[in-house]
């Protein structure tokens, strides 16, 4: 009679042991919680990004890239670094400069090699963007940029009218206007649109989305004096952010 017990109480905690075994596999896995707020020394970058180089970061949950305070060179007939382009790969998220060029040279920027970037940045404070469009009359080929009136979270589909054009998109002169920004020249400001996106369609096919946040250093909400000595050292900075749907010709680039 006692074995008997003896058997019985081990079948009973053999049994408890599966049960408690068959609990905690079917439990979901622990899962470190996202750090919340913002990167380090920023006011728009998610914290729970990962670093690519010095101005780059991955947003891994929705394949988002962040730029953040990327150095442009001076830009203008009288500027210091005489006309220096900046270009840049959306594969690479590294910037590739130009060839400077003289004071009164207007010909077309030169660059190592037009294949390592998508798009390069001149004019007043690096404001517009040129794409490396396949063809000189801007309407055949690809390599393209538009602007579209839709934030980019809320941009999940390339609409089907994007109008893309190698031309420049560069700051509007007044506002409203079709770009992505506006300049004010009575107080020389950069003021981006917070609703807007662009688009770029590569030469390869893909679709890249962007949102420019700003061309001043460390995204202020308003934009510093130009009067004031030292915002001559707050831009030109590119700050925005972009997803690259790496598919050819999907036009789906959800990121959210």
């Amino acid at each position: 009679m006692i074995k008997m017990k003896i058997v019985r109480s081990l079948i009973y905690i053999a049994s408890l042991a599966l049960f408690f075994t068959a609990c905690s596999k079917g439990e979901d896995p622990i899962v470190a919680p996202e750090p919340e707020g913002f990167l380090v020394g920023t006011n728009w970058v998610p914290a729970r990004v990962k670093k690519l180089n010095d101005y780059a970061y991955l947003d891994e949950k929705f394949q988002v890239v962040y730029i953040v305070n990327l150095p442009c060179p001076d830009v203008g007939n009288s500027s210091s670094e005489g006309h220096r382009p900046l270009g840049f790969n959306f594969d690479s998220s590294t910037a590739i400069y130009g060839n400077n060029h003289d004071a009164g040279d207007l010909s077309a920027y030169t660059f190592e090699t037009s294949s390592t970037w998508h798009f390069y940045v001149d004019n007043i404070y690096n404001s517009s963007f040129n794409s490396n469009a396949t063809t000189a009359d801007g309407q055949a080929g690809r390599g393209k940029v538009t602007v579209v009136k839709t934030l980019f979270d809320e941009l999940d589909q390339v609409p089907s009218t994007a109008d893309f054009t190698k031309n420049v998109n560069h700051l509007g002169l007044s506002e409203p206007n079709d770009s992505w920004g506006f300049y004010v020249f009575a107080n020389h400001e950069l003021r981006p649109y917070k609703d807007r996106s662009m688009l770029f369609l590569l030469q390869d096919g893909r679709y890249v989305k962007v949102q420019i946040v700003n061309l001043y250093k460390d995204n202020p909400a308003e934009a510093p004096n130009w009067r004031e000595p030292t915002t001559k050292t707050l831009a030109p900075y590119l700050n925005f952010k972009y997803y690259i749907q790496k598919e050819v010709g999907n036009t789906a680039i959800k990121t959210r």
